[in-house]
């Protein structure tokens, strides 16, 4: 990076002795052995139906990734809490509203969710989870990075001009007759 940031790489000691990158588990020729020994067994879990990476839960019908559900809130903890234990914080989170909070439309964990910042960090916003909330996929992307007010505000002008467009469109229709 440059002047004004600077990223520091370290390094570490794998336990083969080789010297491996802080933050990784293995080194790089470590990691290589471990996936040639772990990814048939994985392959086959899969072709079971069974979650690939834990082997405990199914996978989820549907879904995105190839994990069960306990896996992906696993992952979803880790990503948003930094801390993969706290993946039950995340289903209980779900179940407490398990559909979308601007539309009512259902949510299916792993197929149609994505964990939202209410107050995006990039405004100020924490990974507490308190501020943390599931919406449905597209909505999360209409969403980005505006805090609830400016994106209720945005959607309240959305639907404002379509539903005059609408408006519109129906009078033409009525004043003119159908278009054959």
């Amino acid at each position: 990076m440059g002047k004004s940031g600077s990223s520091k790489i370290t390094y570490g000691i794998c336990v083969c002795g080789n010297v491996k990158m802080s933050g990784k588990r293995r080194c790089a020729a470590c990691s290589r052995s471990y996936q040639a020994f772990v990814q048939p067994s994985r392959d086959q879990r899969a072709r079971e139906g069974k979650c690939p990476r834990c082997a405990n839960g199914f996978l989820i019908p549907g879904g995105k990734g190839k994990k069960c559900e306990t896996c992906y809130l696993k992952d979803t903890a880790d990503r948003h809490l930094k801390d993969r234990s706290r993946w039950q914080e995340l289903k209980a989170l779900f179940e407490s509203r398990p559909f979308d909070p601007y539309t009512g439309i259902p949510l299916y964990l792993g197929k149609n969710t994505e964990l939202d910042h209410i107050i995006p960090v990039s405004v100020g916003g924490t990974e507490d989870l308190e501020n943390l909330q599931w919406l449905h996929e597209h909505v999360n992307q209409l969403k980005s990075n505006y805090p609830v007010d400016e994106f209720l505000r945005h959607l309240d002008v959305l639907v404002s001009a379509r539903t005059e467009f609408l408006k519109q469109s129906a009078l033409l229709l009525t004043l003119e007759g159908p278009v054959f």
